[in-house]
């Protein structure tokens, strides 16, 4: 079963002389439980793409439907829909300063209102081995540690799928690697469908699929 079906998918950027083609006329599928890595140099469209599939931007020509819905839908469905199926993490980890770990976990599943947010924020916290900074601010963690806070946040709805936008880009080589084996652990153990863009093709090689971008196309 395909978790992504997008269908001569256009992303155009501007208008008249002004025009970026960001994805130009993509057929992509992906399957539900996959793990996908996209490389391909900057600019490629790599970014937006993962943008297009996490409902974060819309599309200007073309189908895409992810986990069964189309996703040409009015934002307040757009917006619930996210919250439910999909967890986001950044090269930037995106973390509220003033927030703690904890808060920071749990705050997208209050929005969401479920109800079992706790239990799931206490399961995570020891999962990813964060429980002794439960009560700490971003700024008191290490950046592995911040990018844990980040993948905890991306799990904490129930997300069937994460979409990792250079997760390890902002890391020292001995995190990097850390976070490369919990987004396996957590893609095997969650059973979600993991979609990464990098510029590390050594990364990228440890996906069970590669897919290459270059000018808003996938490369045969």
């Amino acid at each position: 079963m395909n978790v992504i079906e997008g269908r001569n998918l256009t992303k155009i950027y501007g208008k008249k002389e002004n025009q970026t083609v960001a994805i130009n006329h993509m057929d992509i599928s992906v399957k539900s439980g996959e793990y996908l890595a996209i490389t391909g140099a900057s600019g490629s469209g790599k970014s937006t793409l993962l943008h297009l599939i996490g409902g974060l931007e819309s599309y200007t020509d073309g189908t895409l439907m992810v986990c069964g819905k189309d996703l040409n839908m009015n934002d307040e469905a757009l917006s619930a829909f996210r919250r439910q199926n999909i967890g986001f993490i950044y090269q930037q980890f995106h973390l509220f300063p003033q927030l703690t770990v904890y808060q920071n976990i749990v705050l997208p599943a209050m929005i969401h209102k479920n109800e079992r947010y706790e239990q799931r924020a206490v399961e995570l916290l020891e999962y990813l081995d964060l429980s002794d900074k439960k009560n700490a601010l971003p700024s008191e963690l290490s950046g592995g540690q911040q990018q844990r806070t980040a993948i905890a946040r991306a799990l904490i709805t129930g997300a069937k799928m994460i979409l990792a936008d250079e997760p390890t880009g902002n890391l020292d080589s001995a995190s990097a690697e850390k976070v490369k084996v919990l987004l396996e652990q957590v893609w095997k153990t969650f059973h979600i469908t993991l979609i990464v863009v990098t510029h590390d093709l050594s990364y990228a090689q440890r996906a069970e699929r590669r897919i290459e971008m270059c000018d808003g196309r996938i490369l045969a």
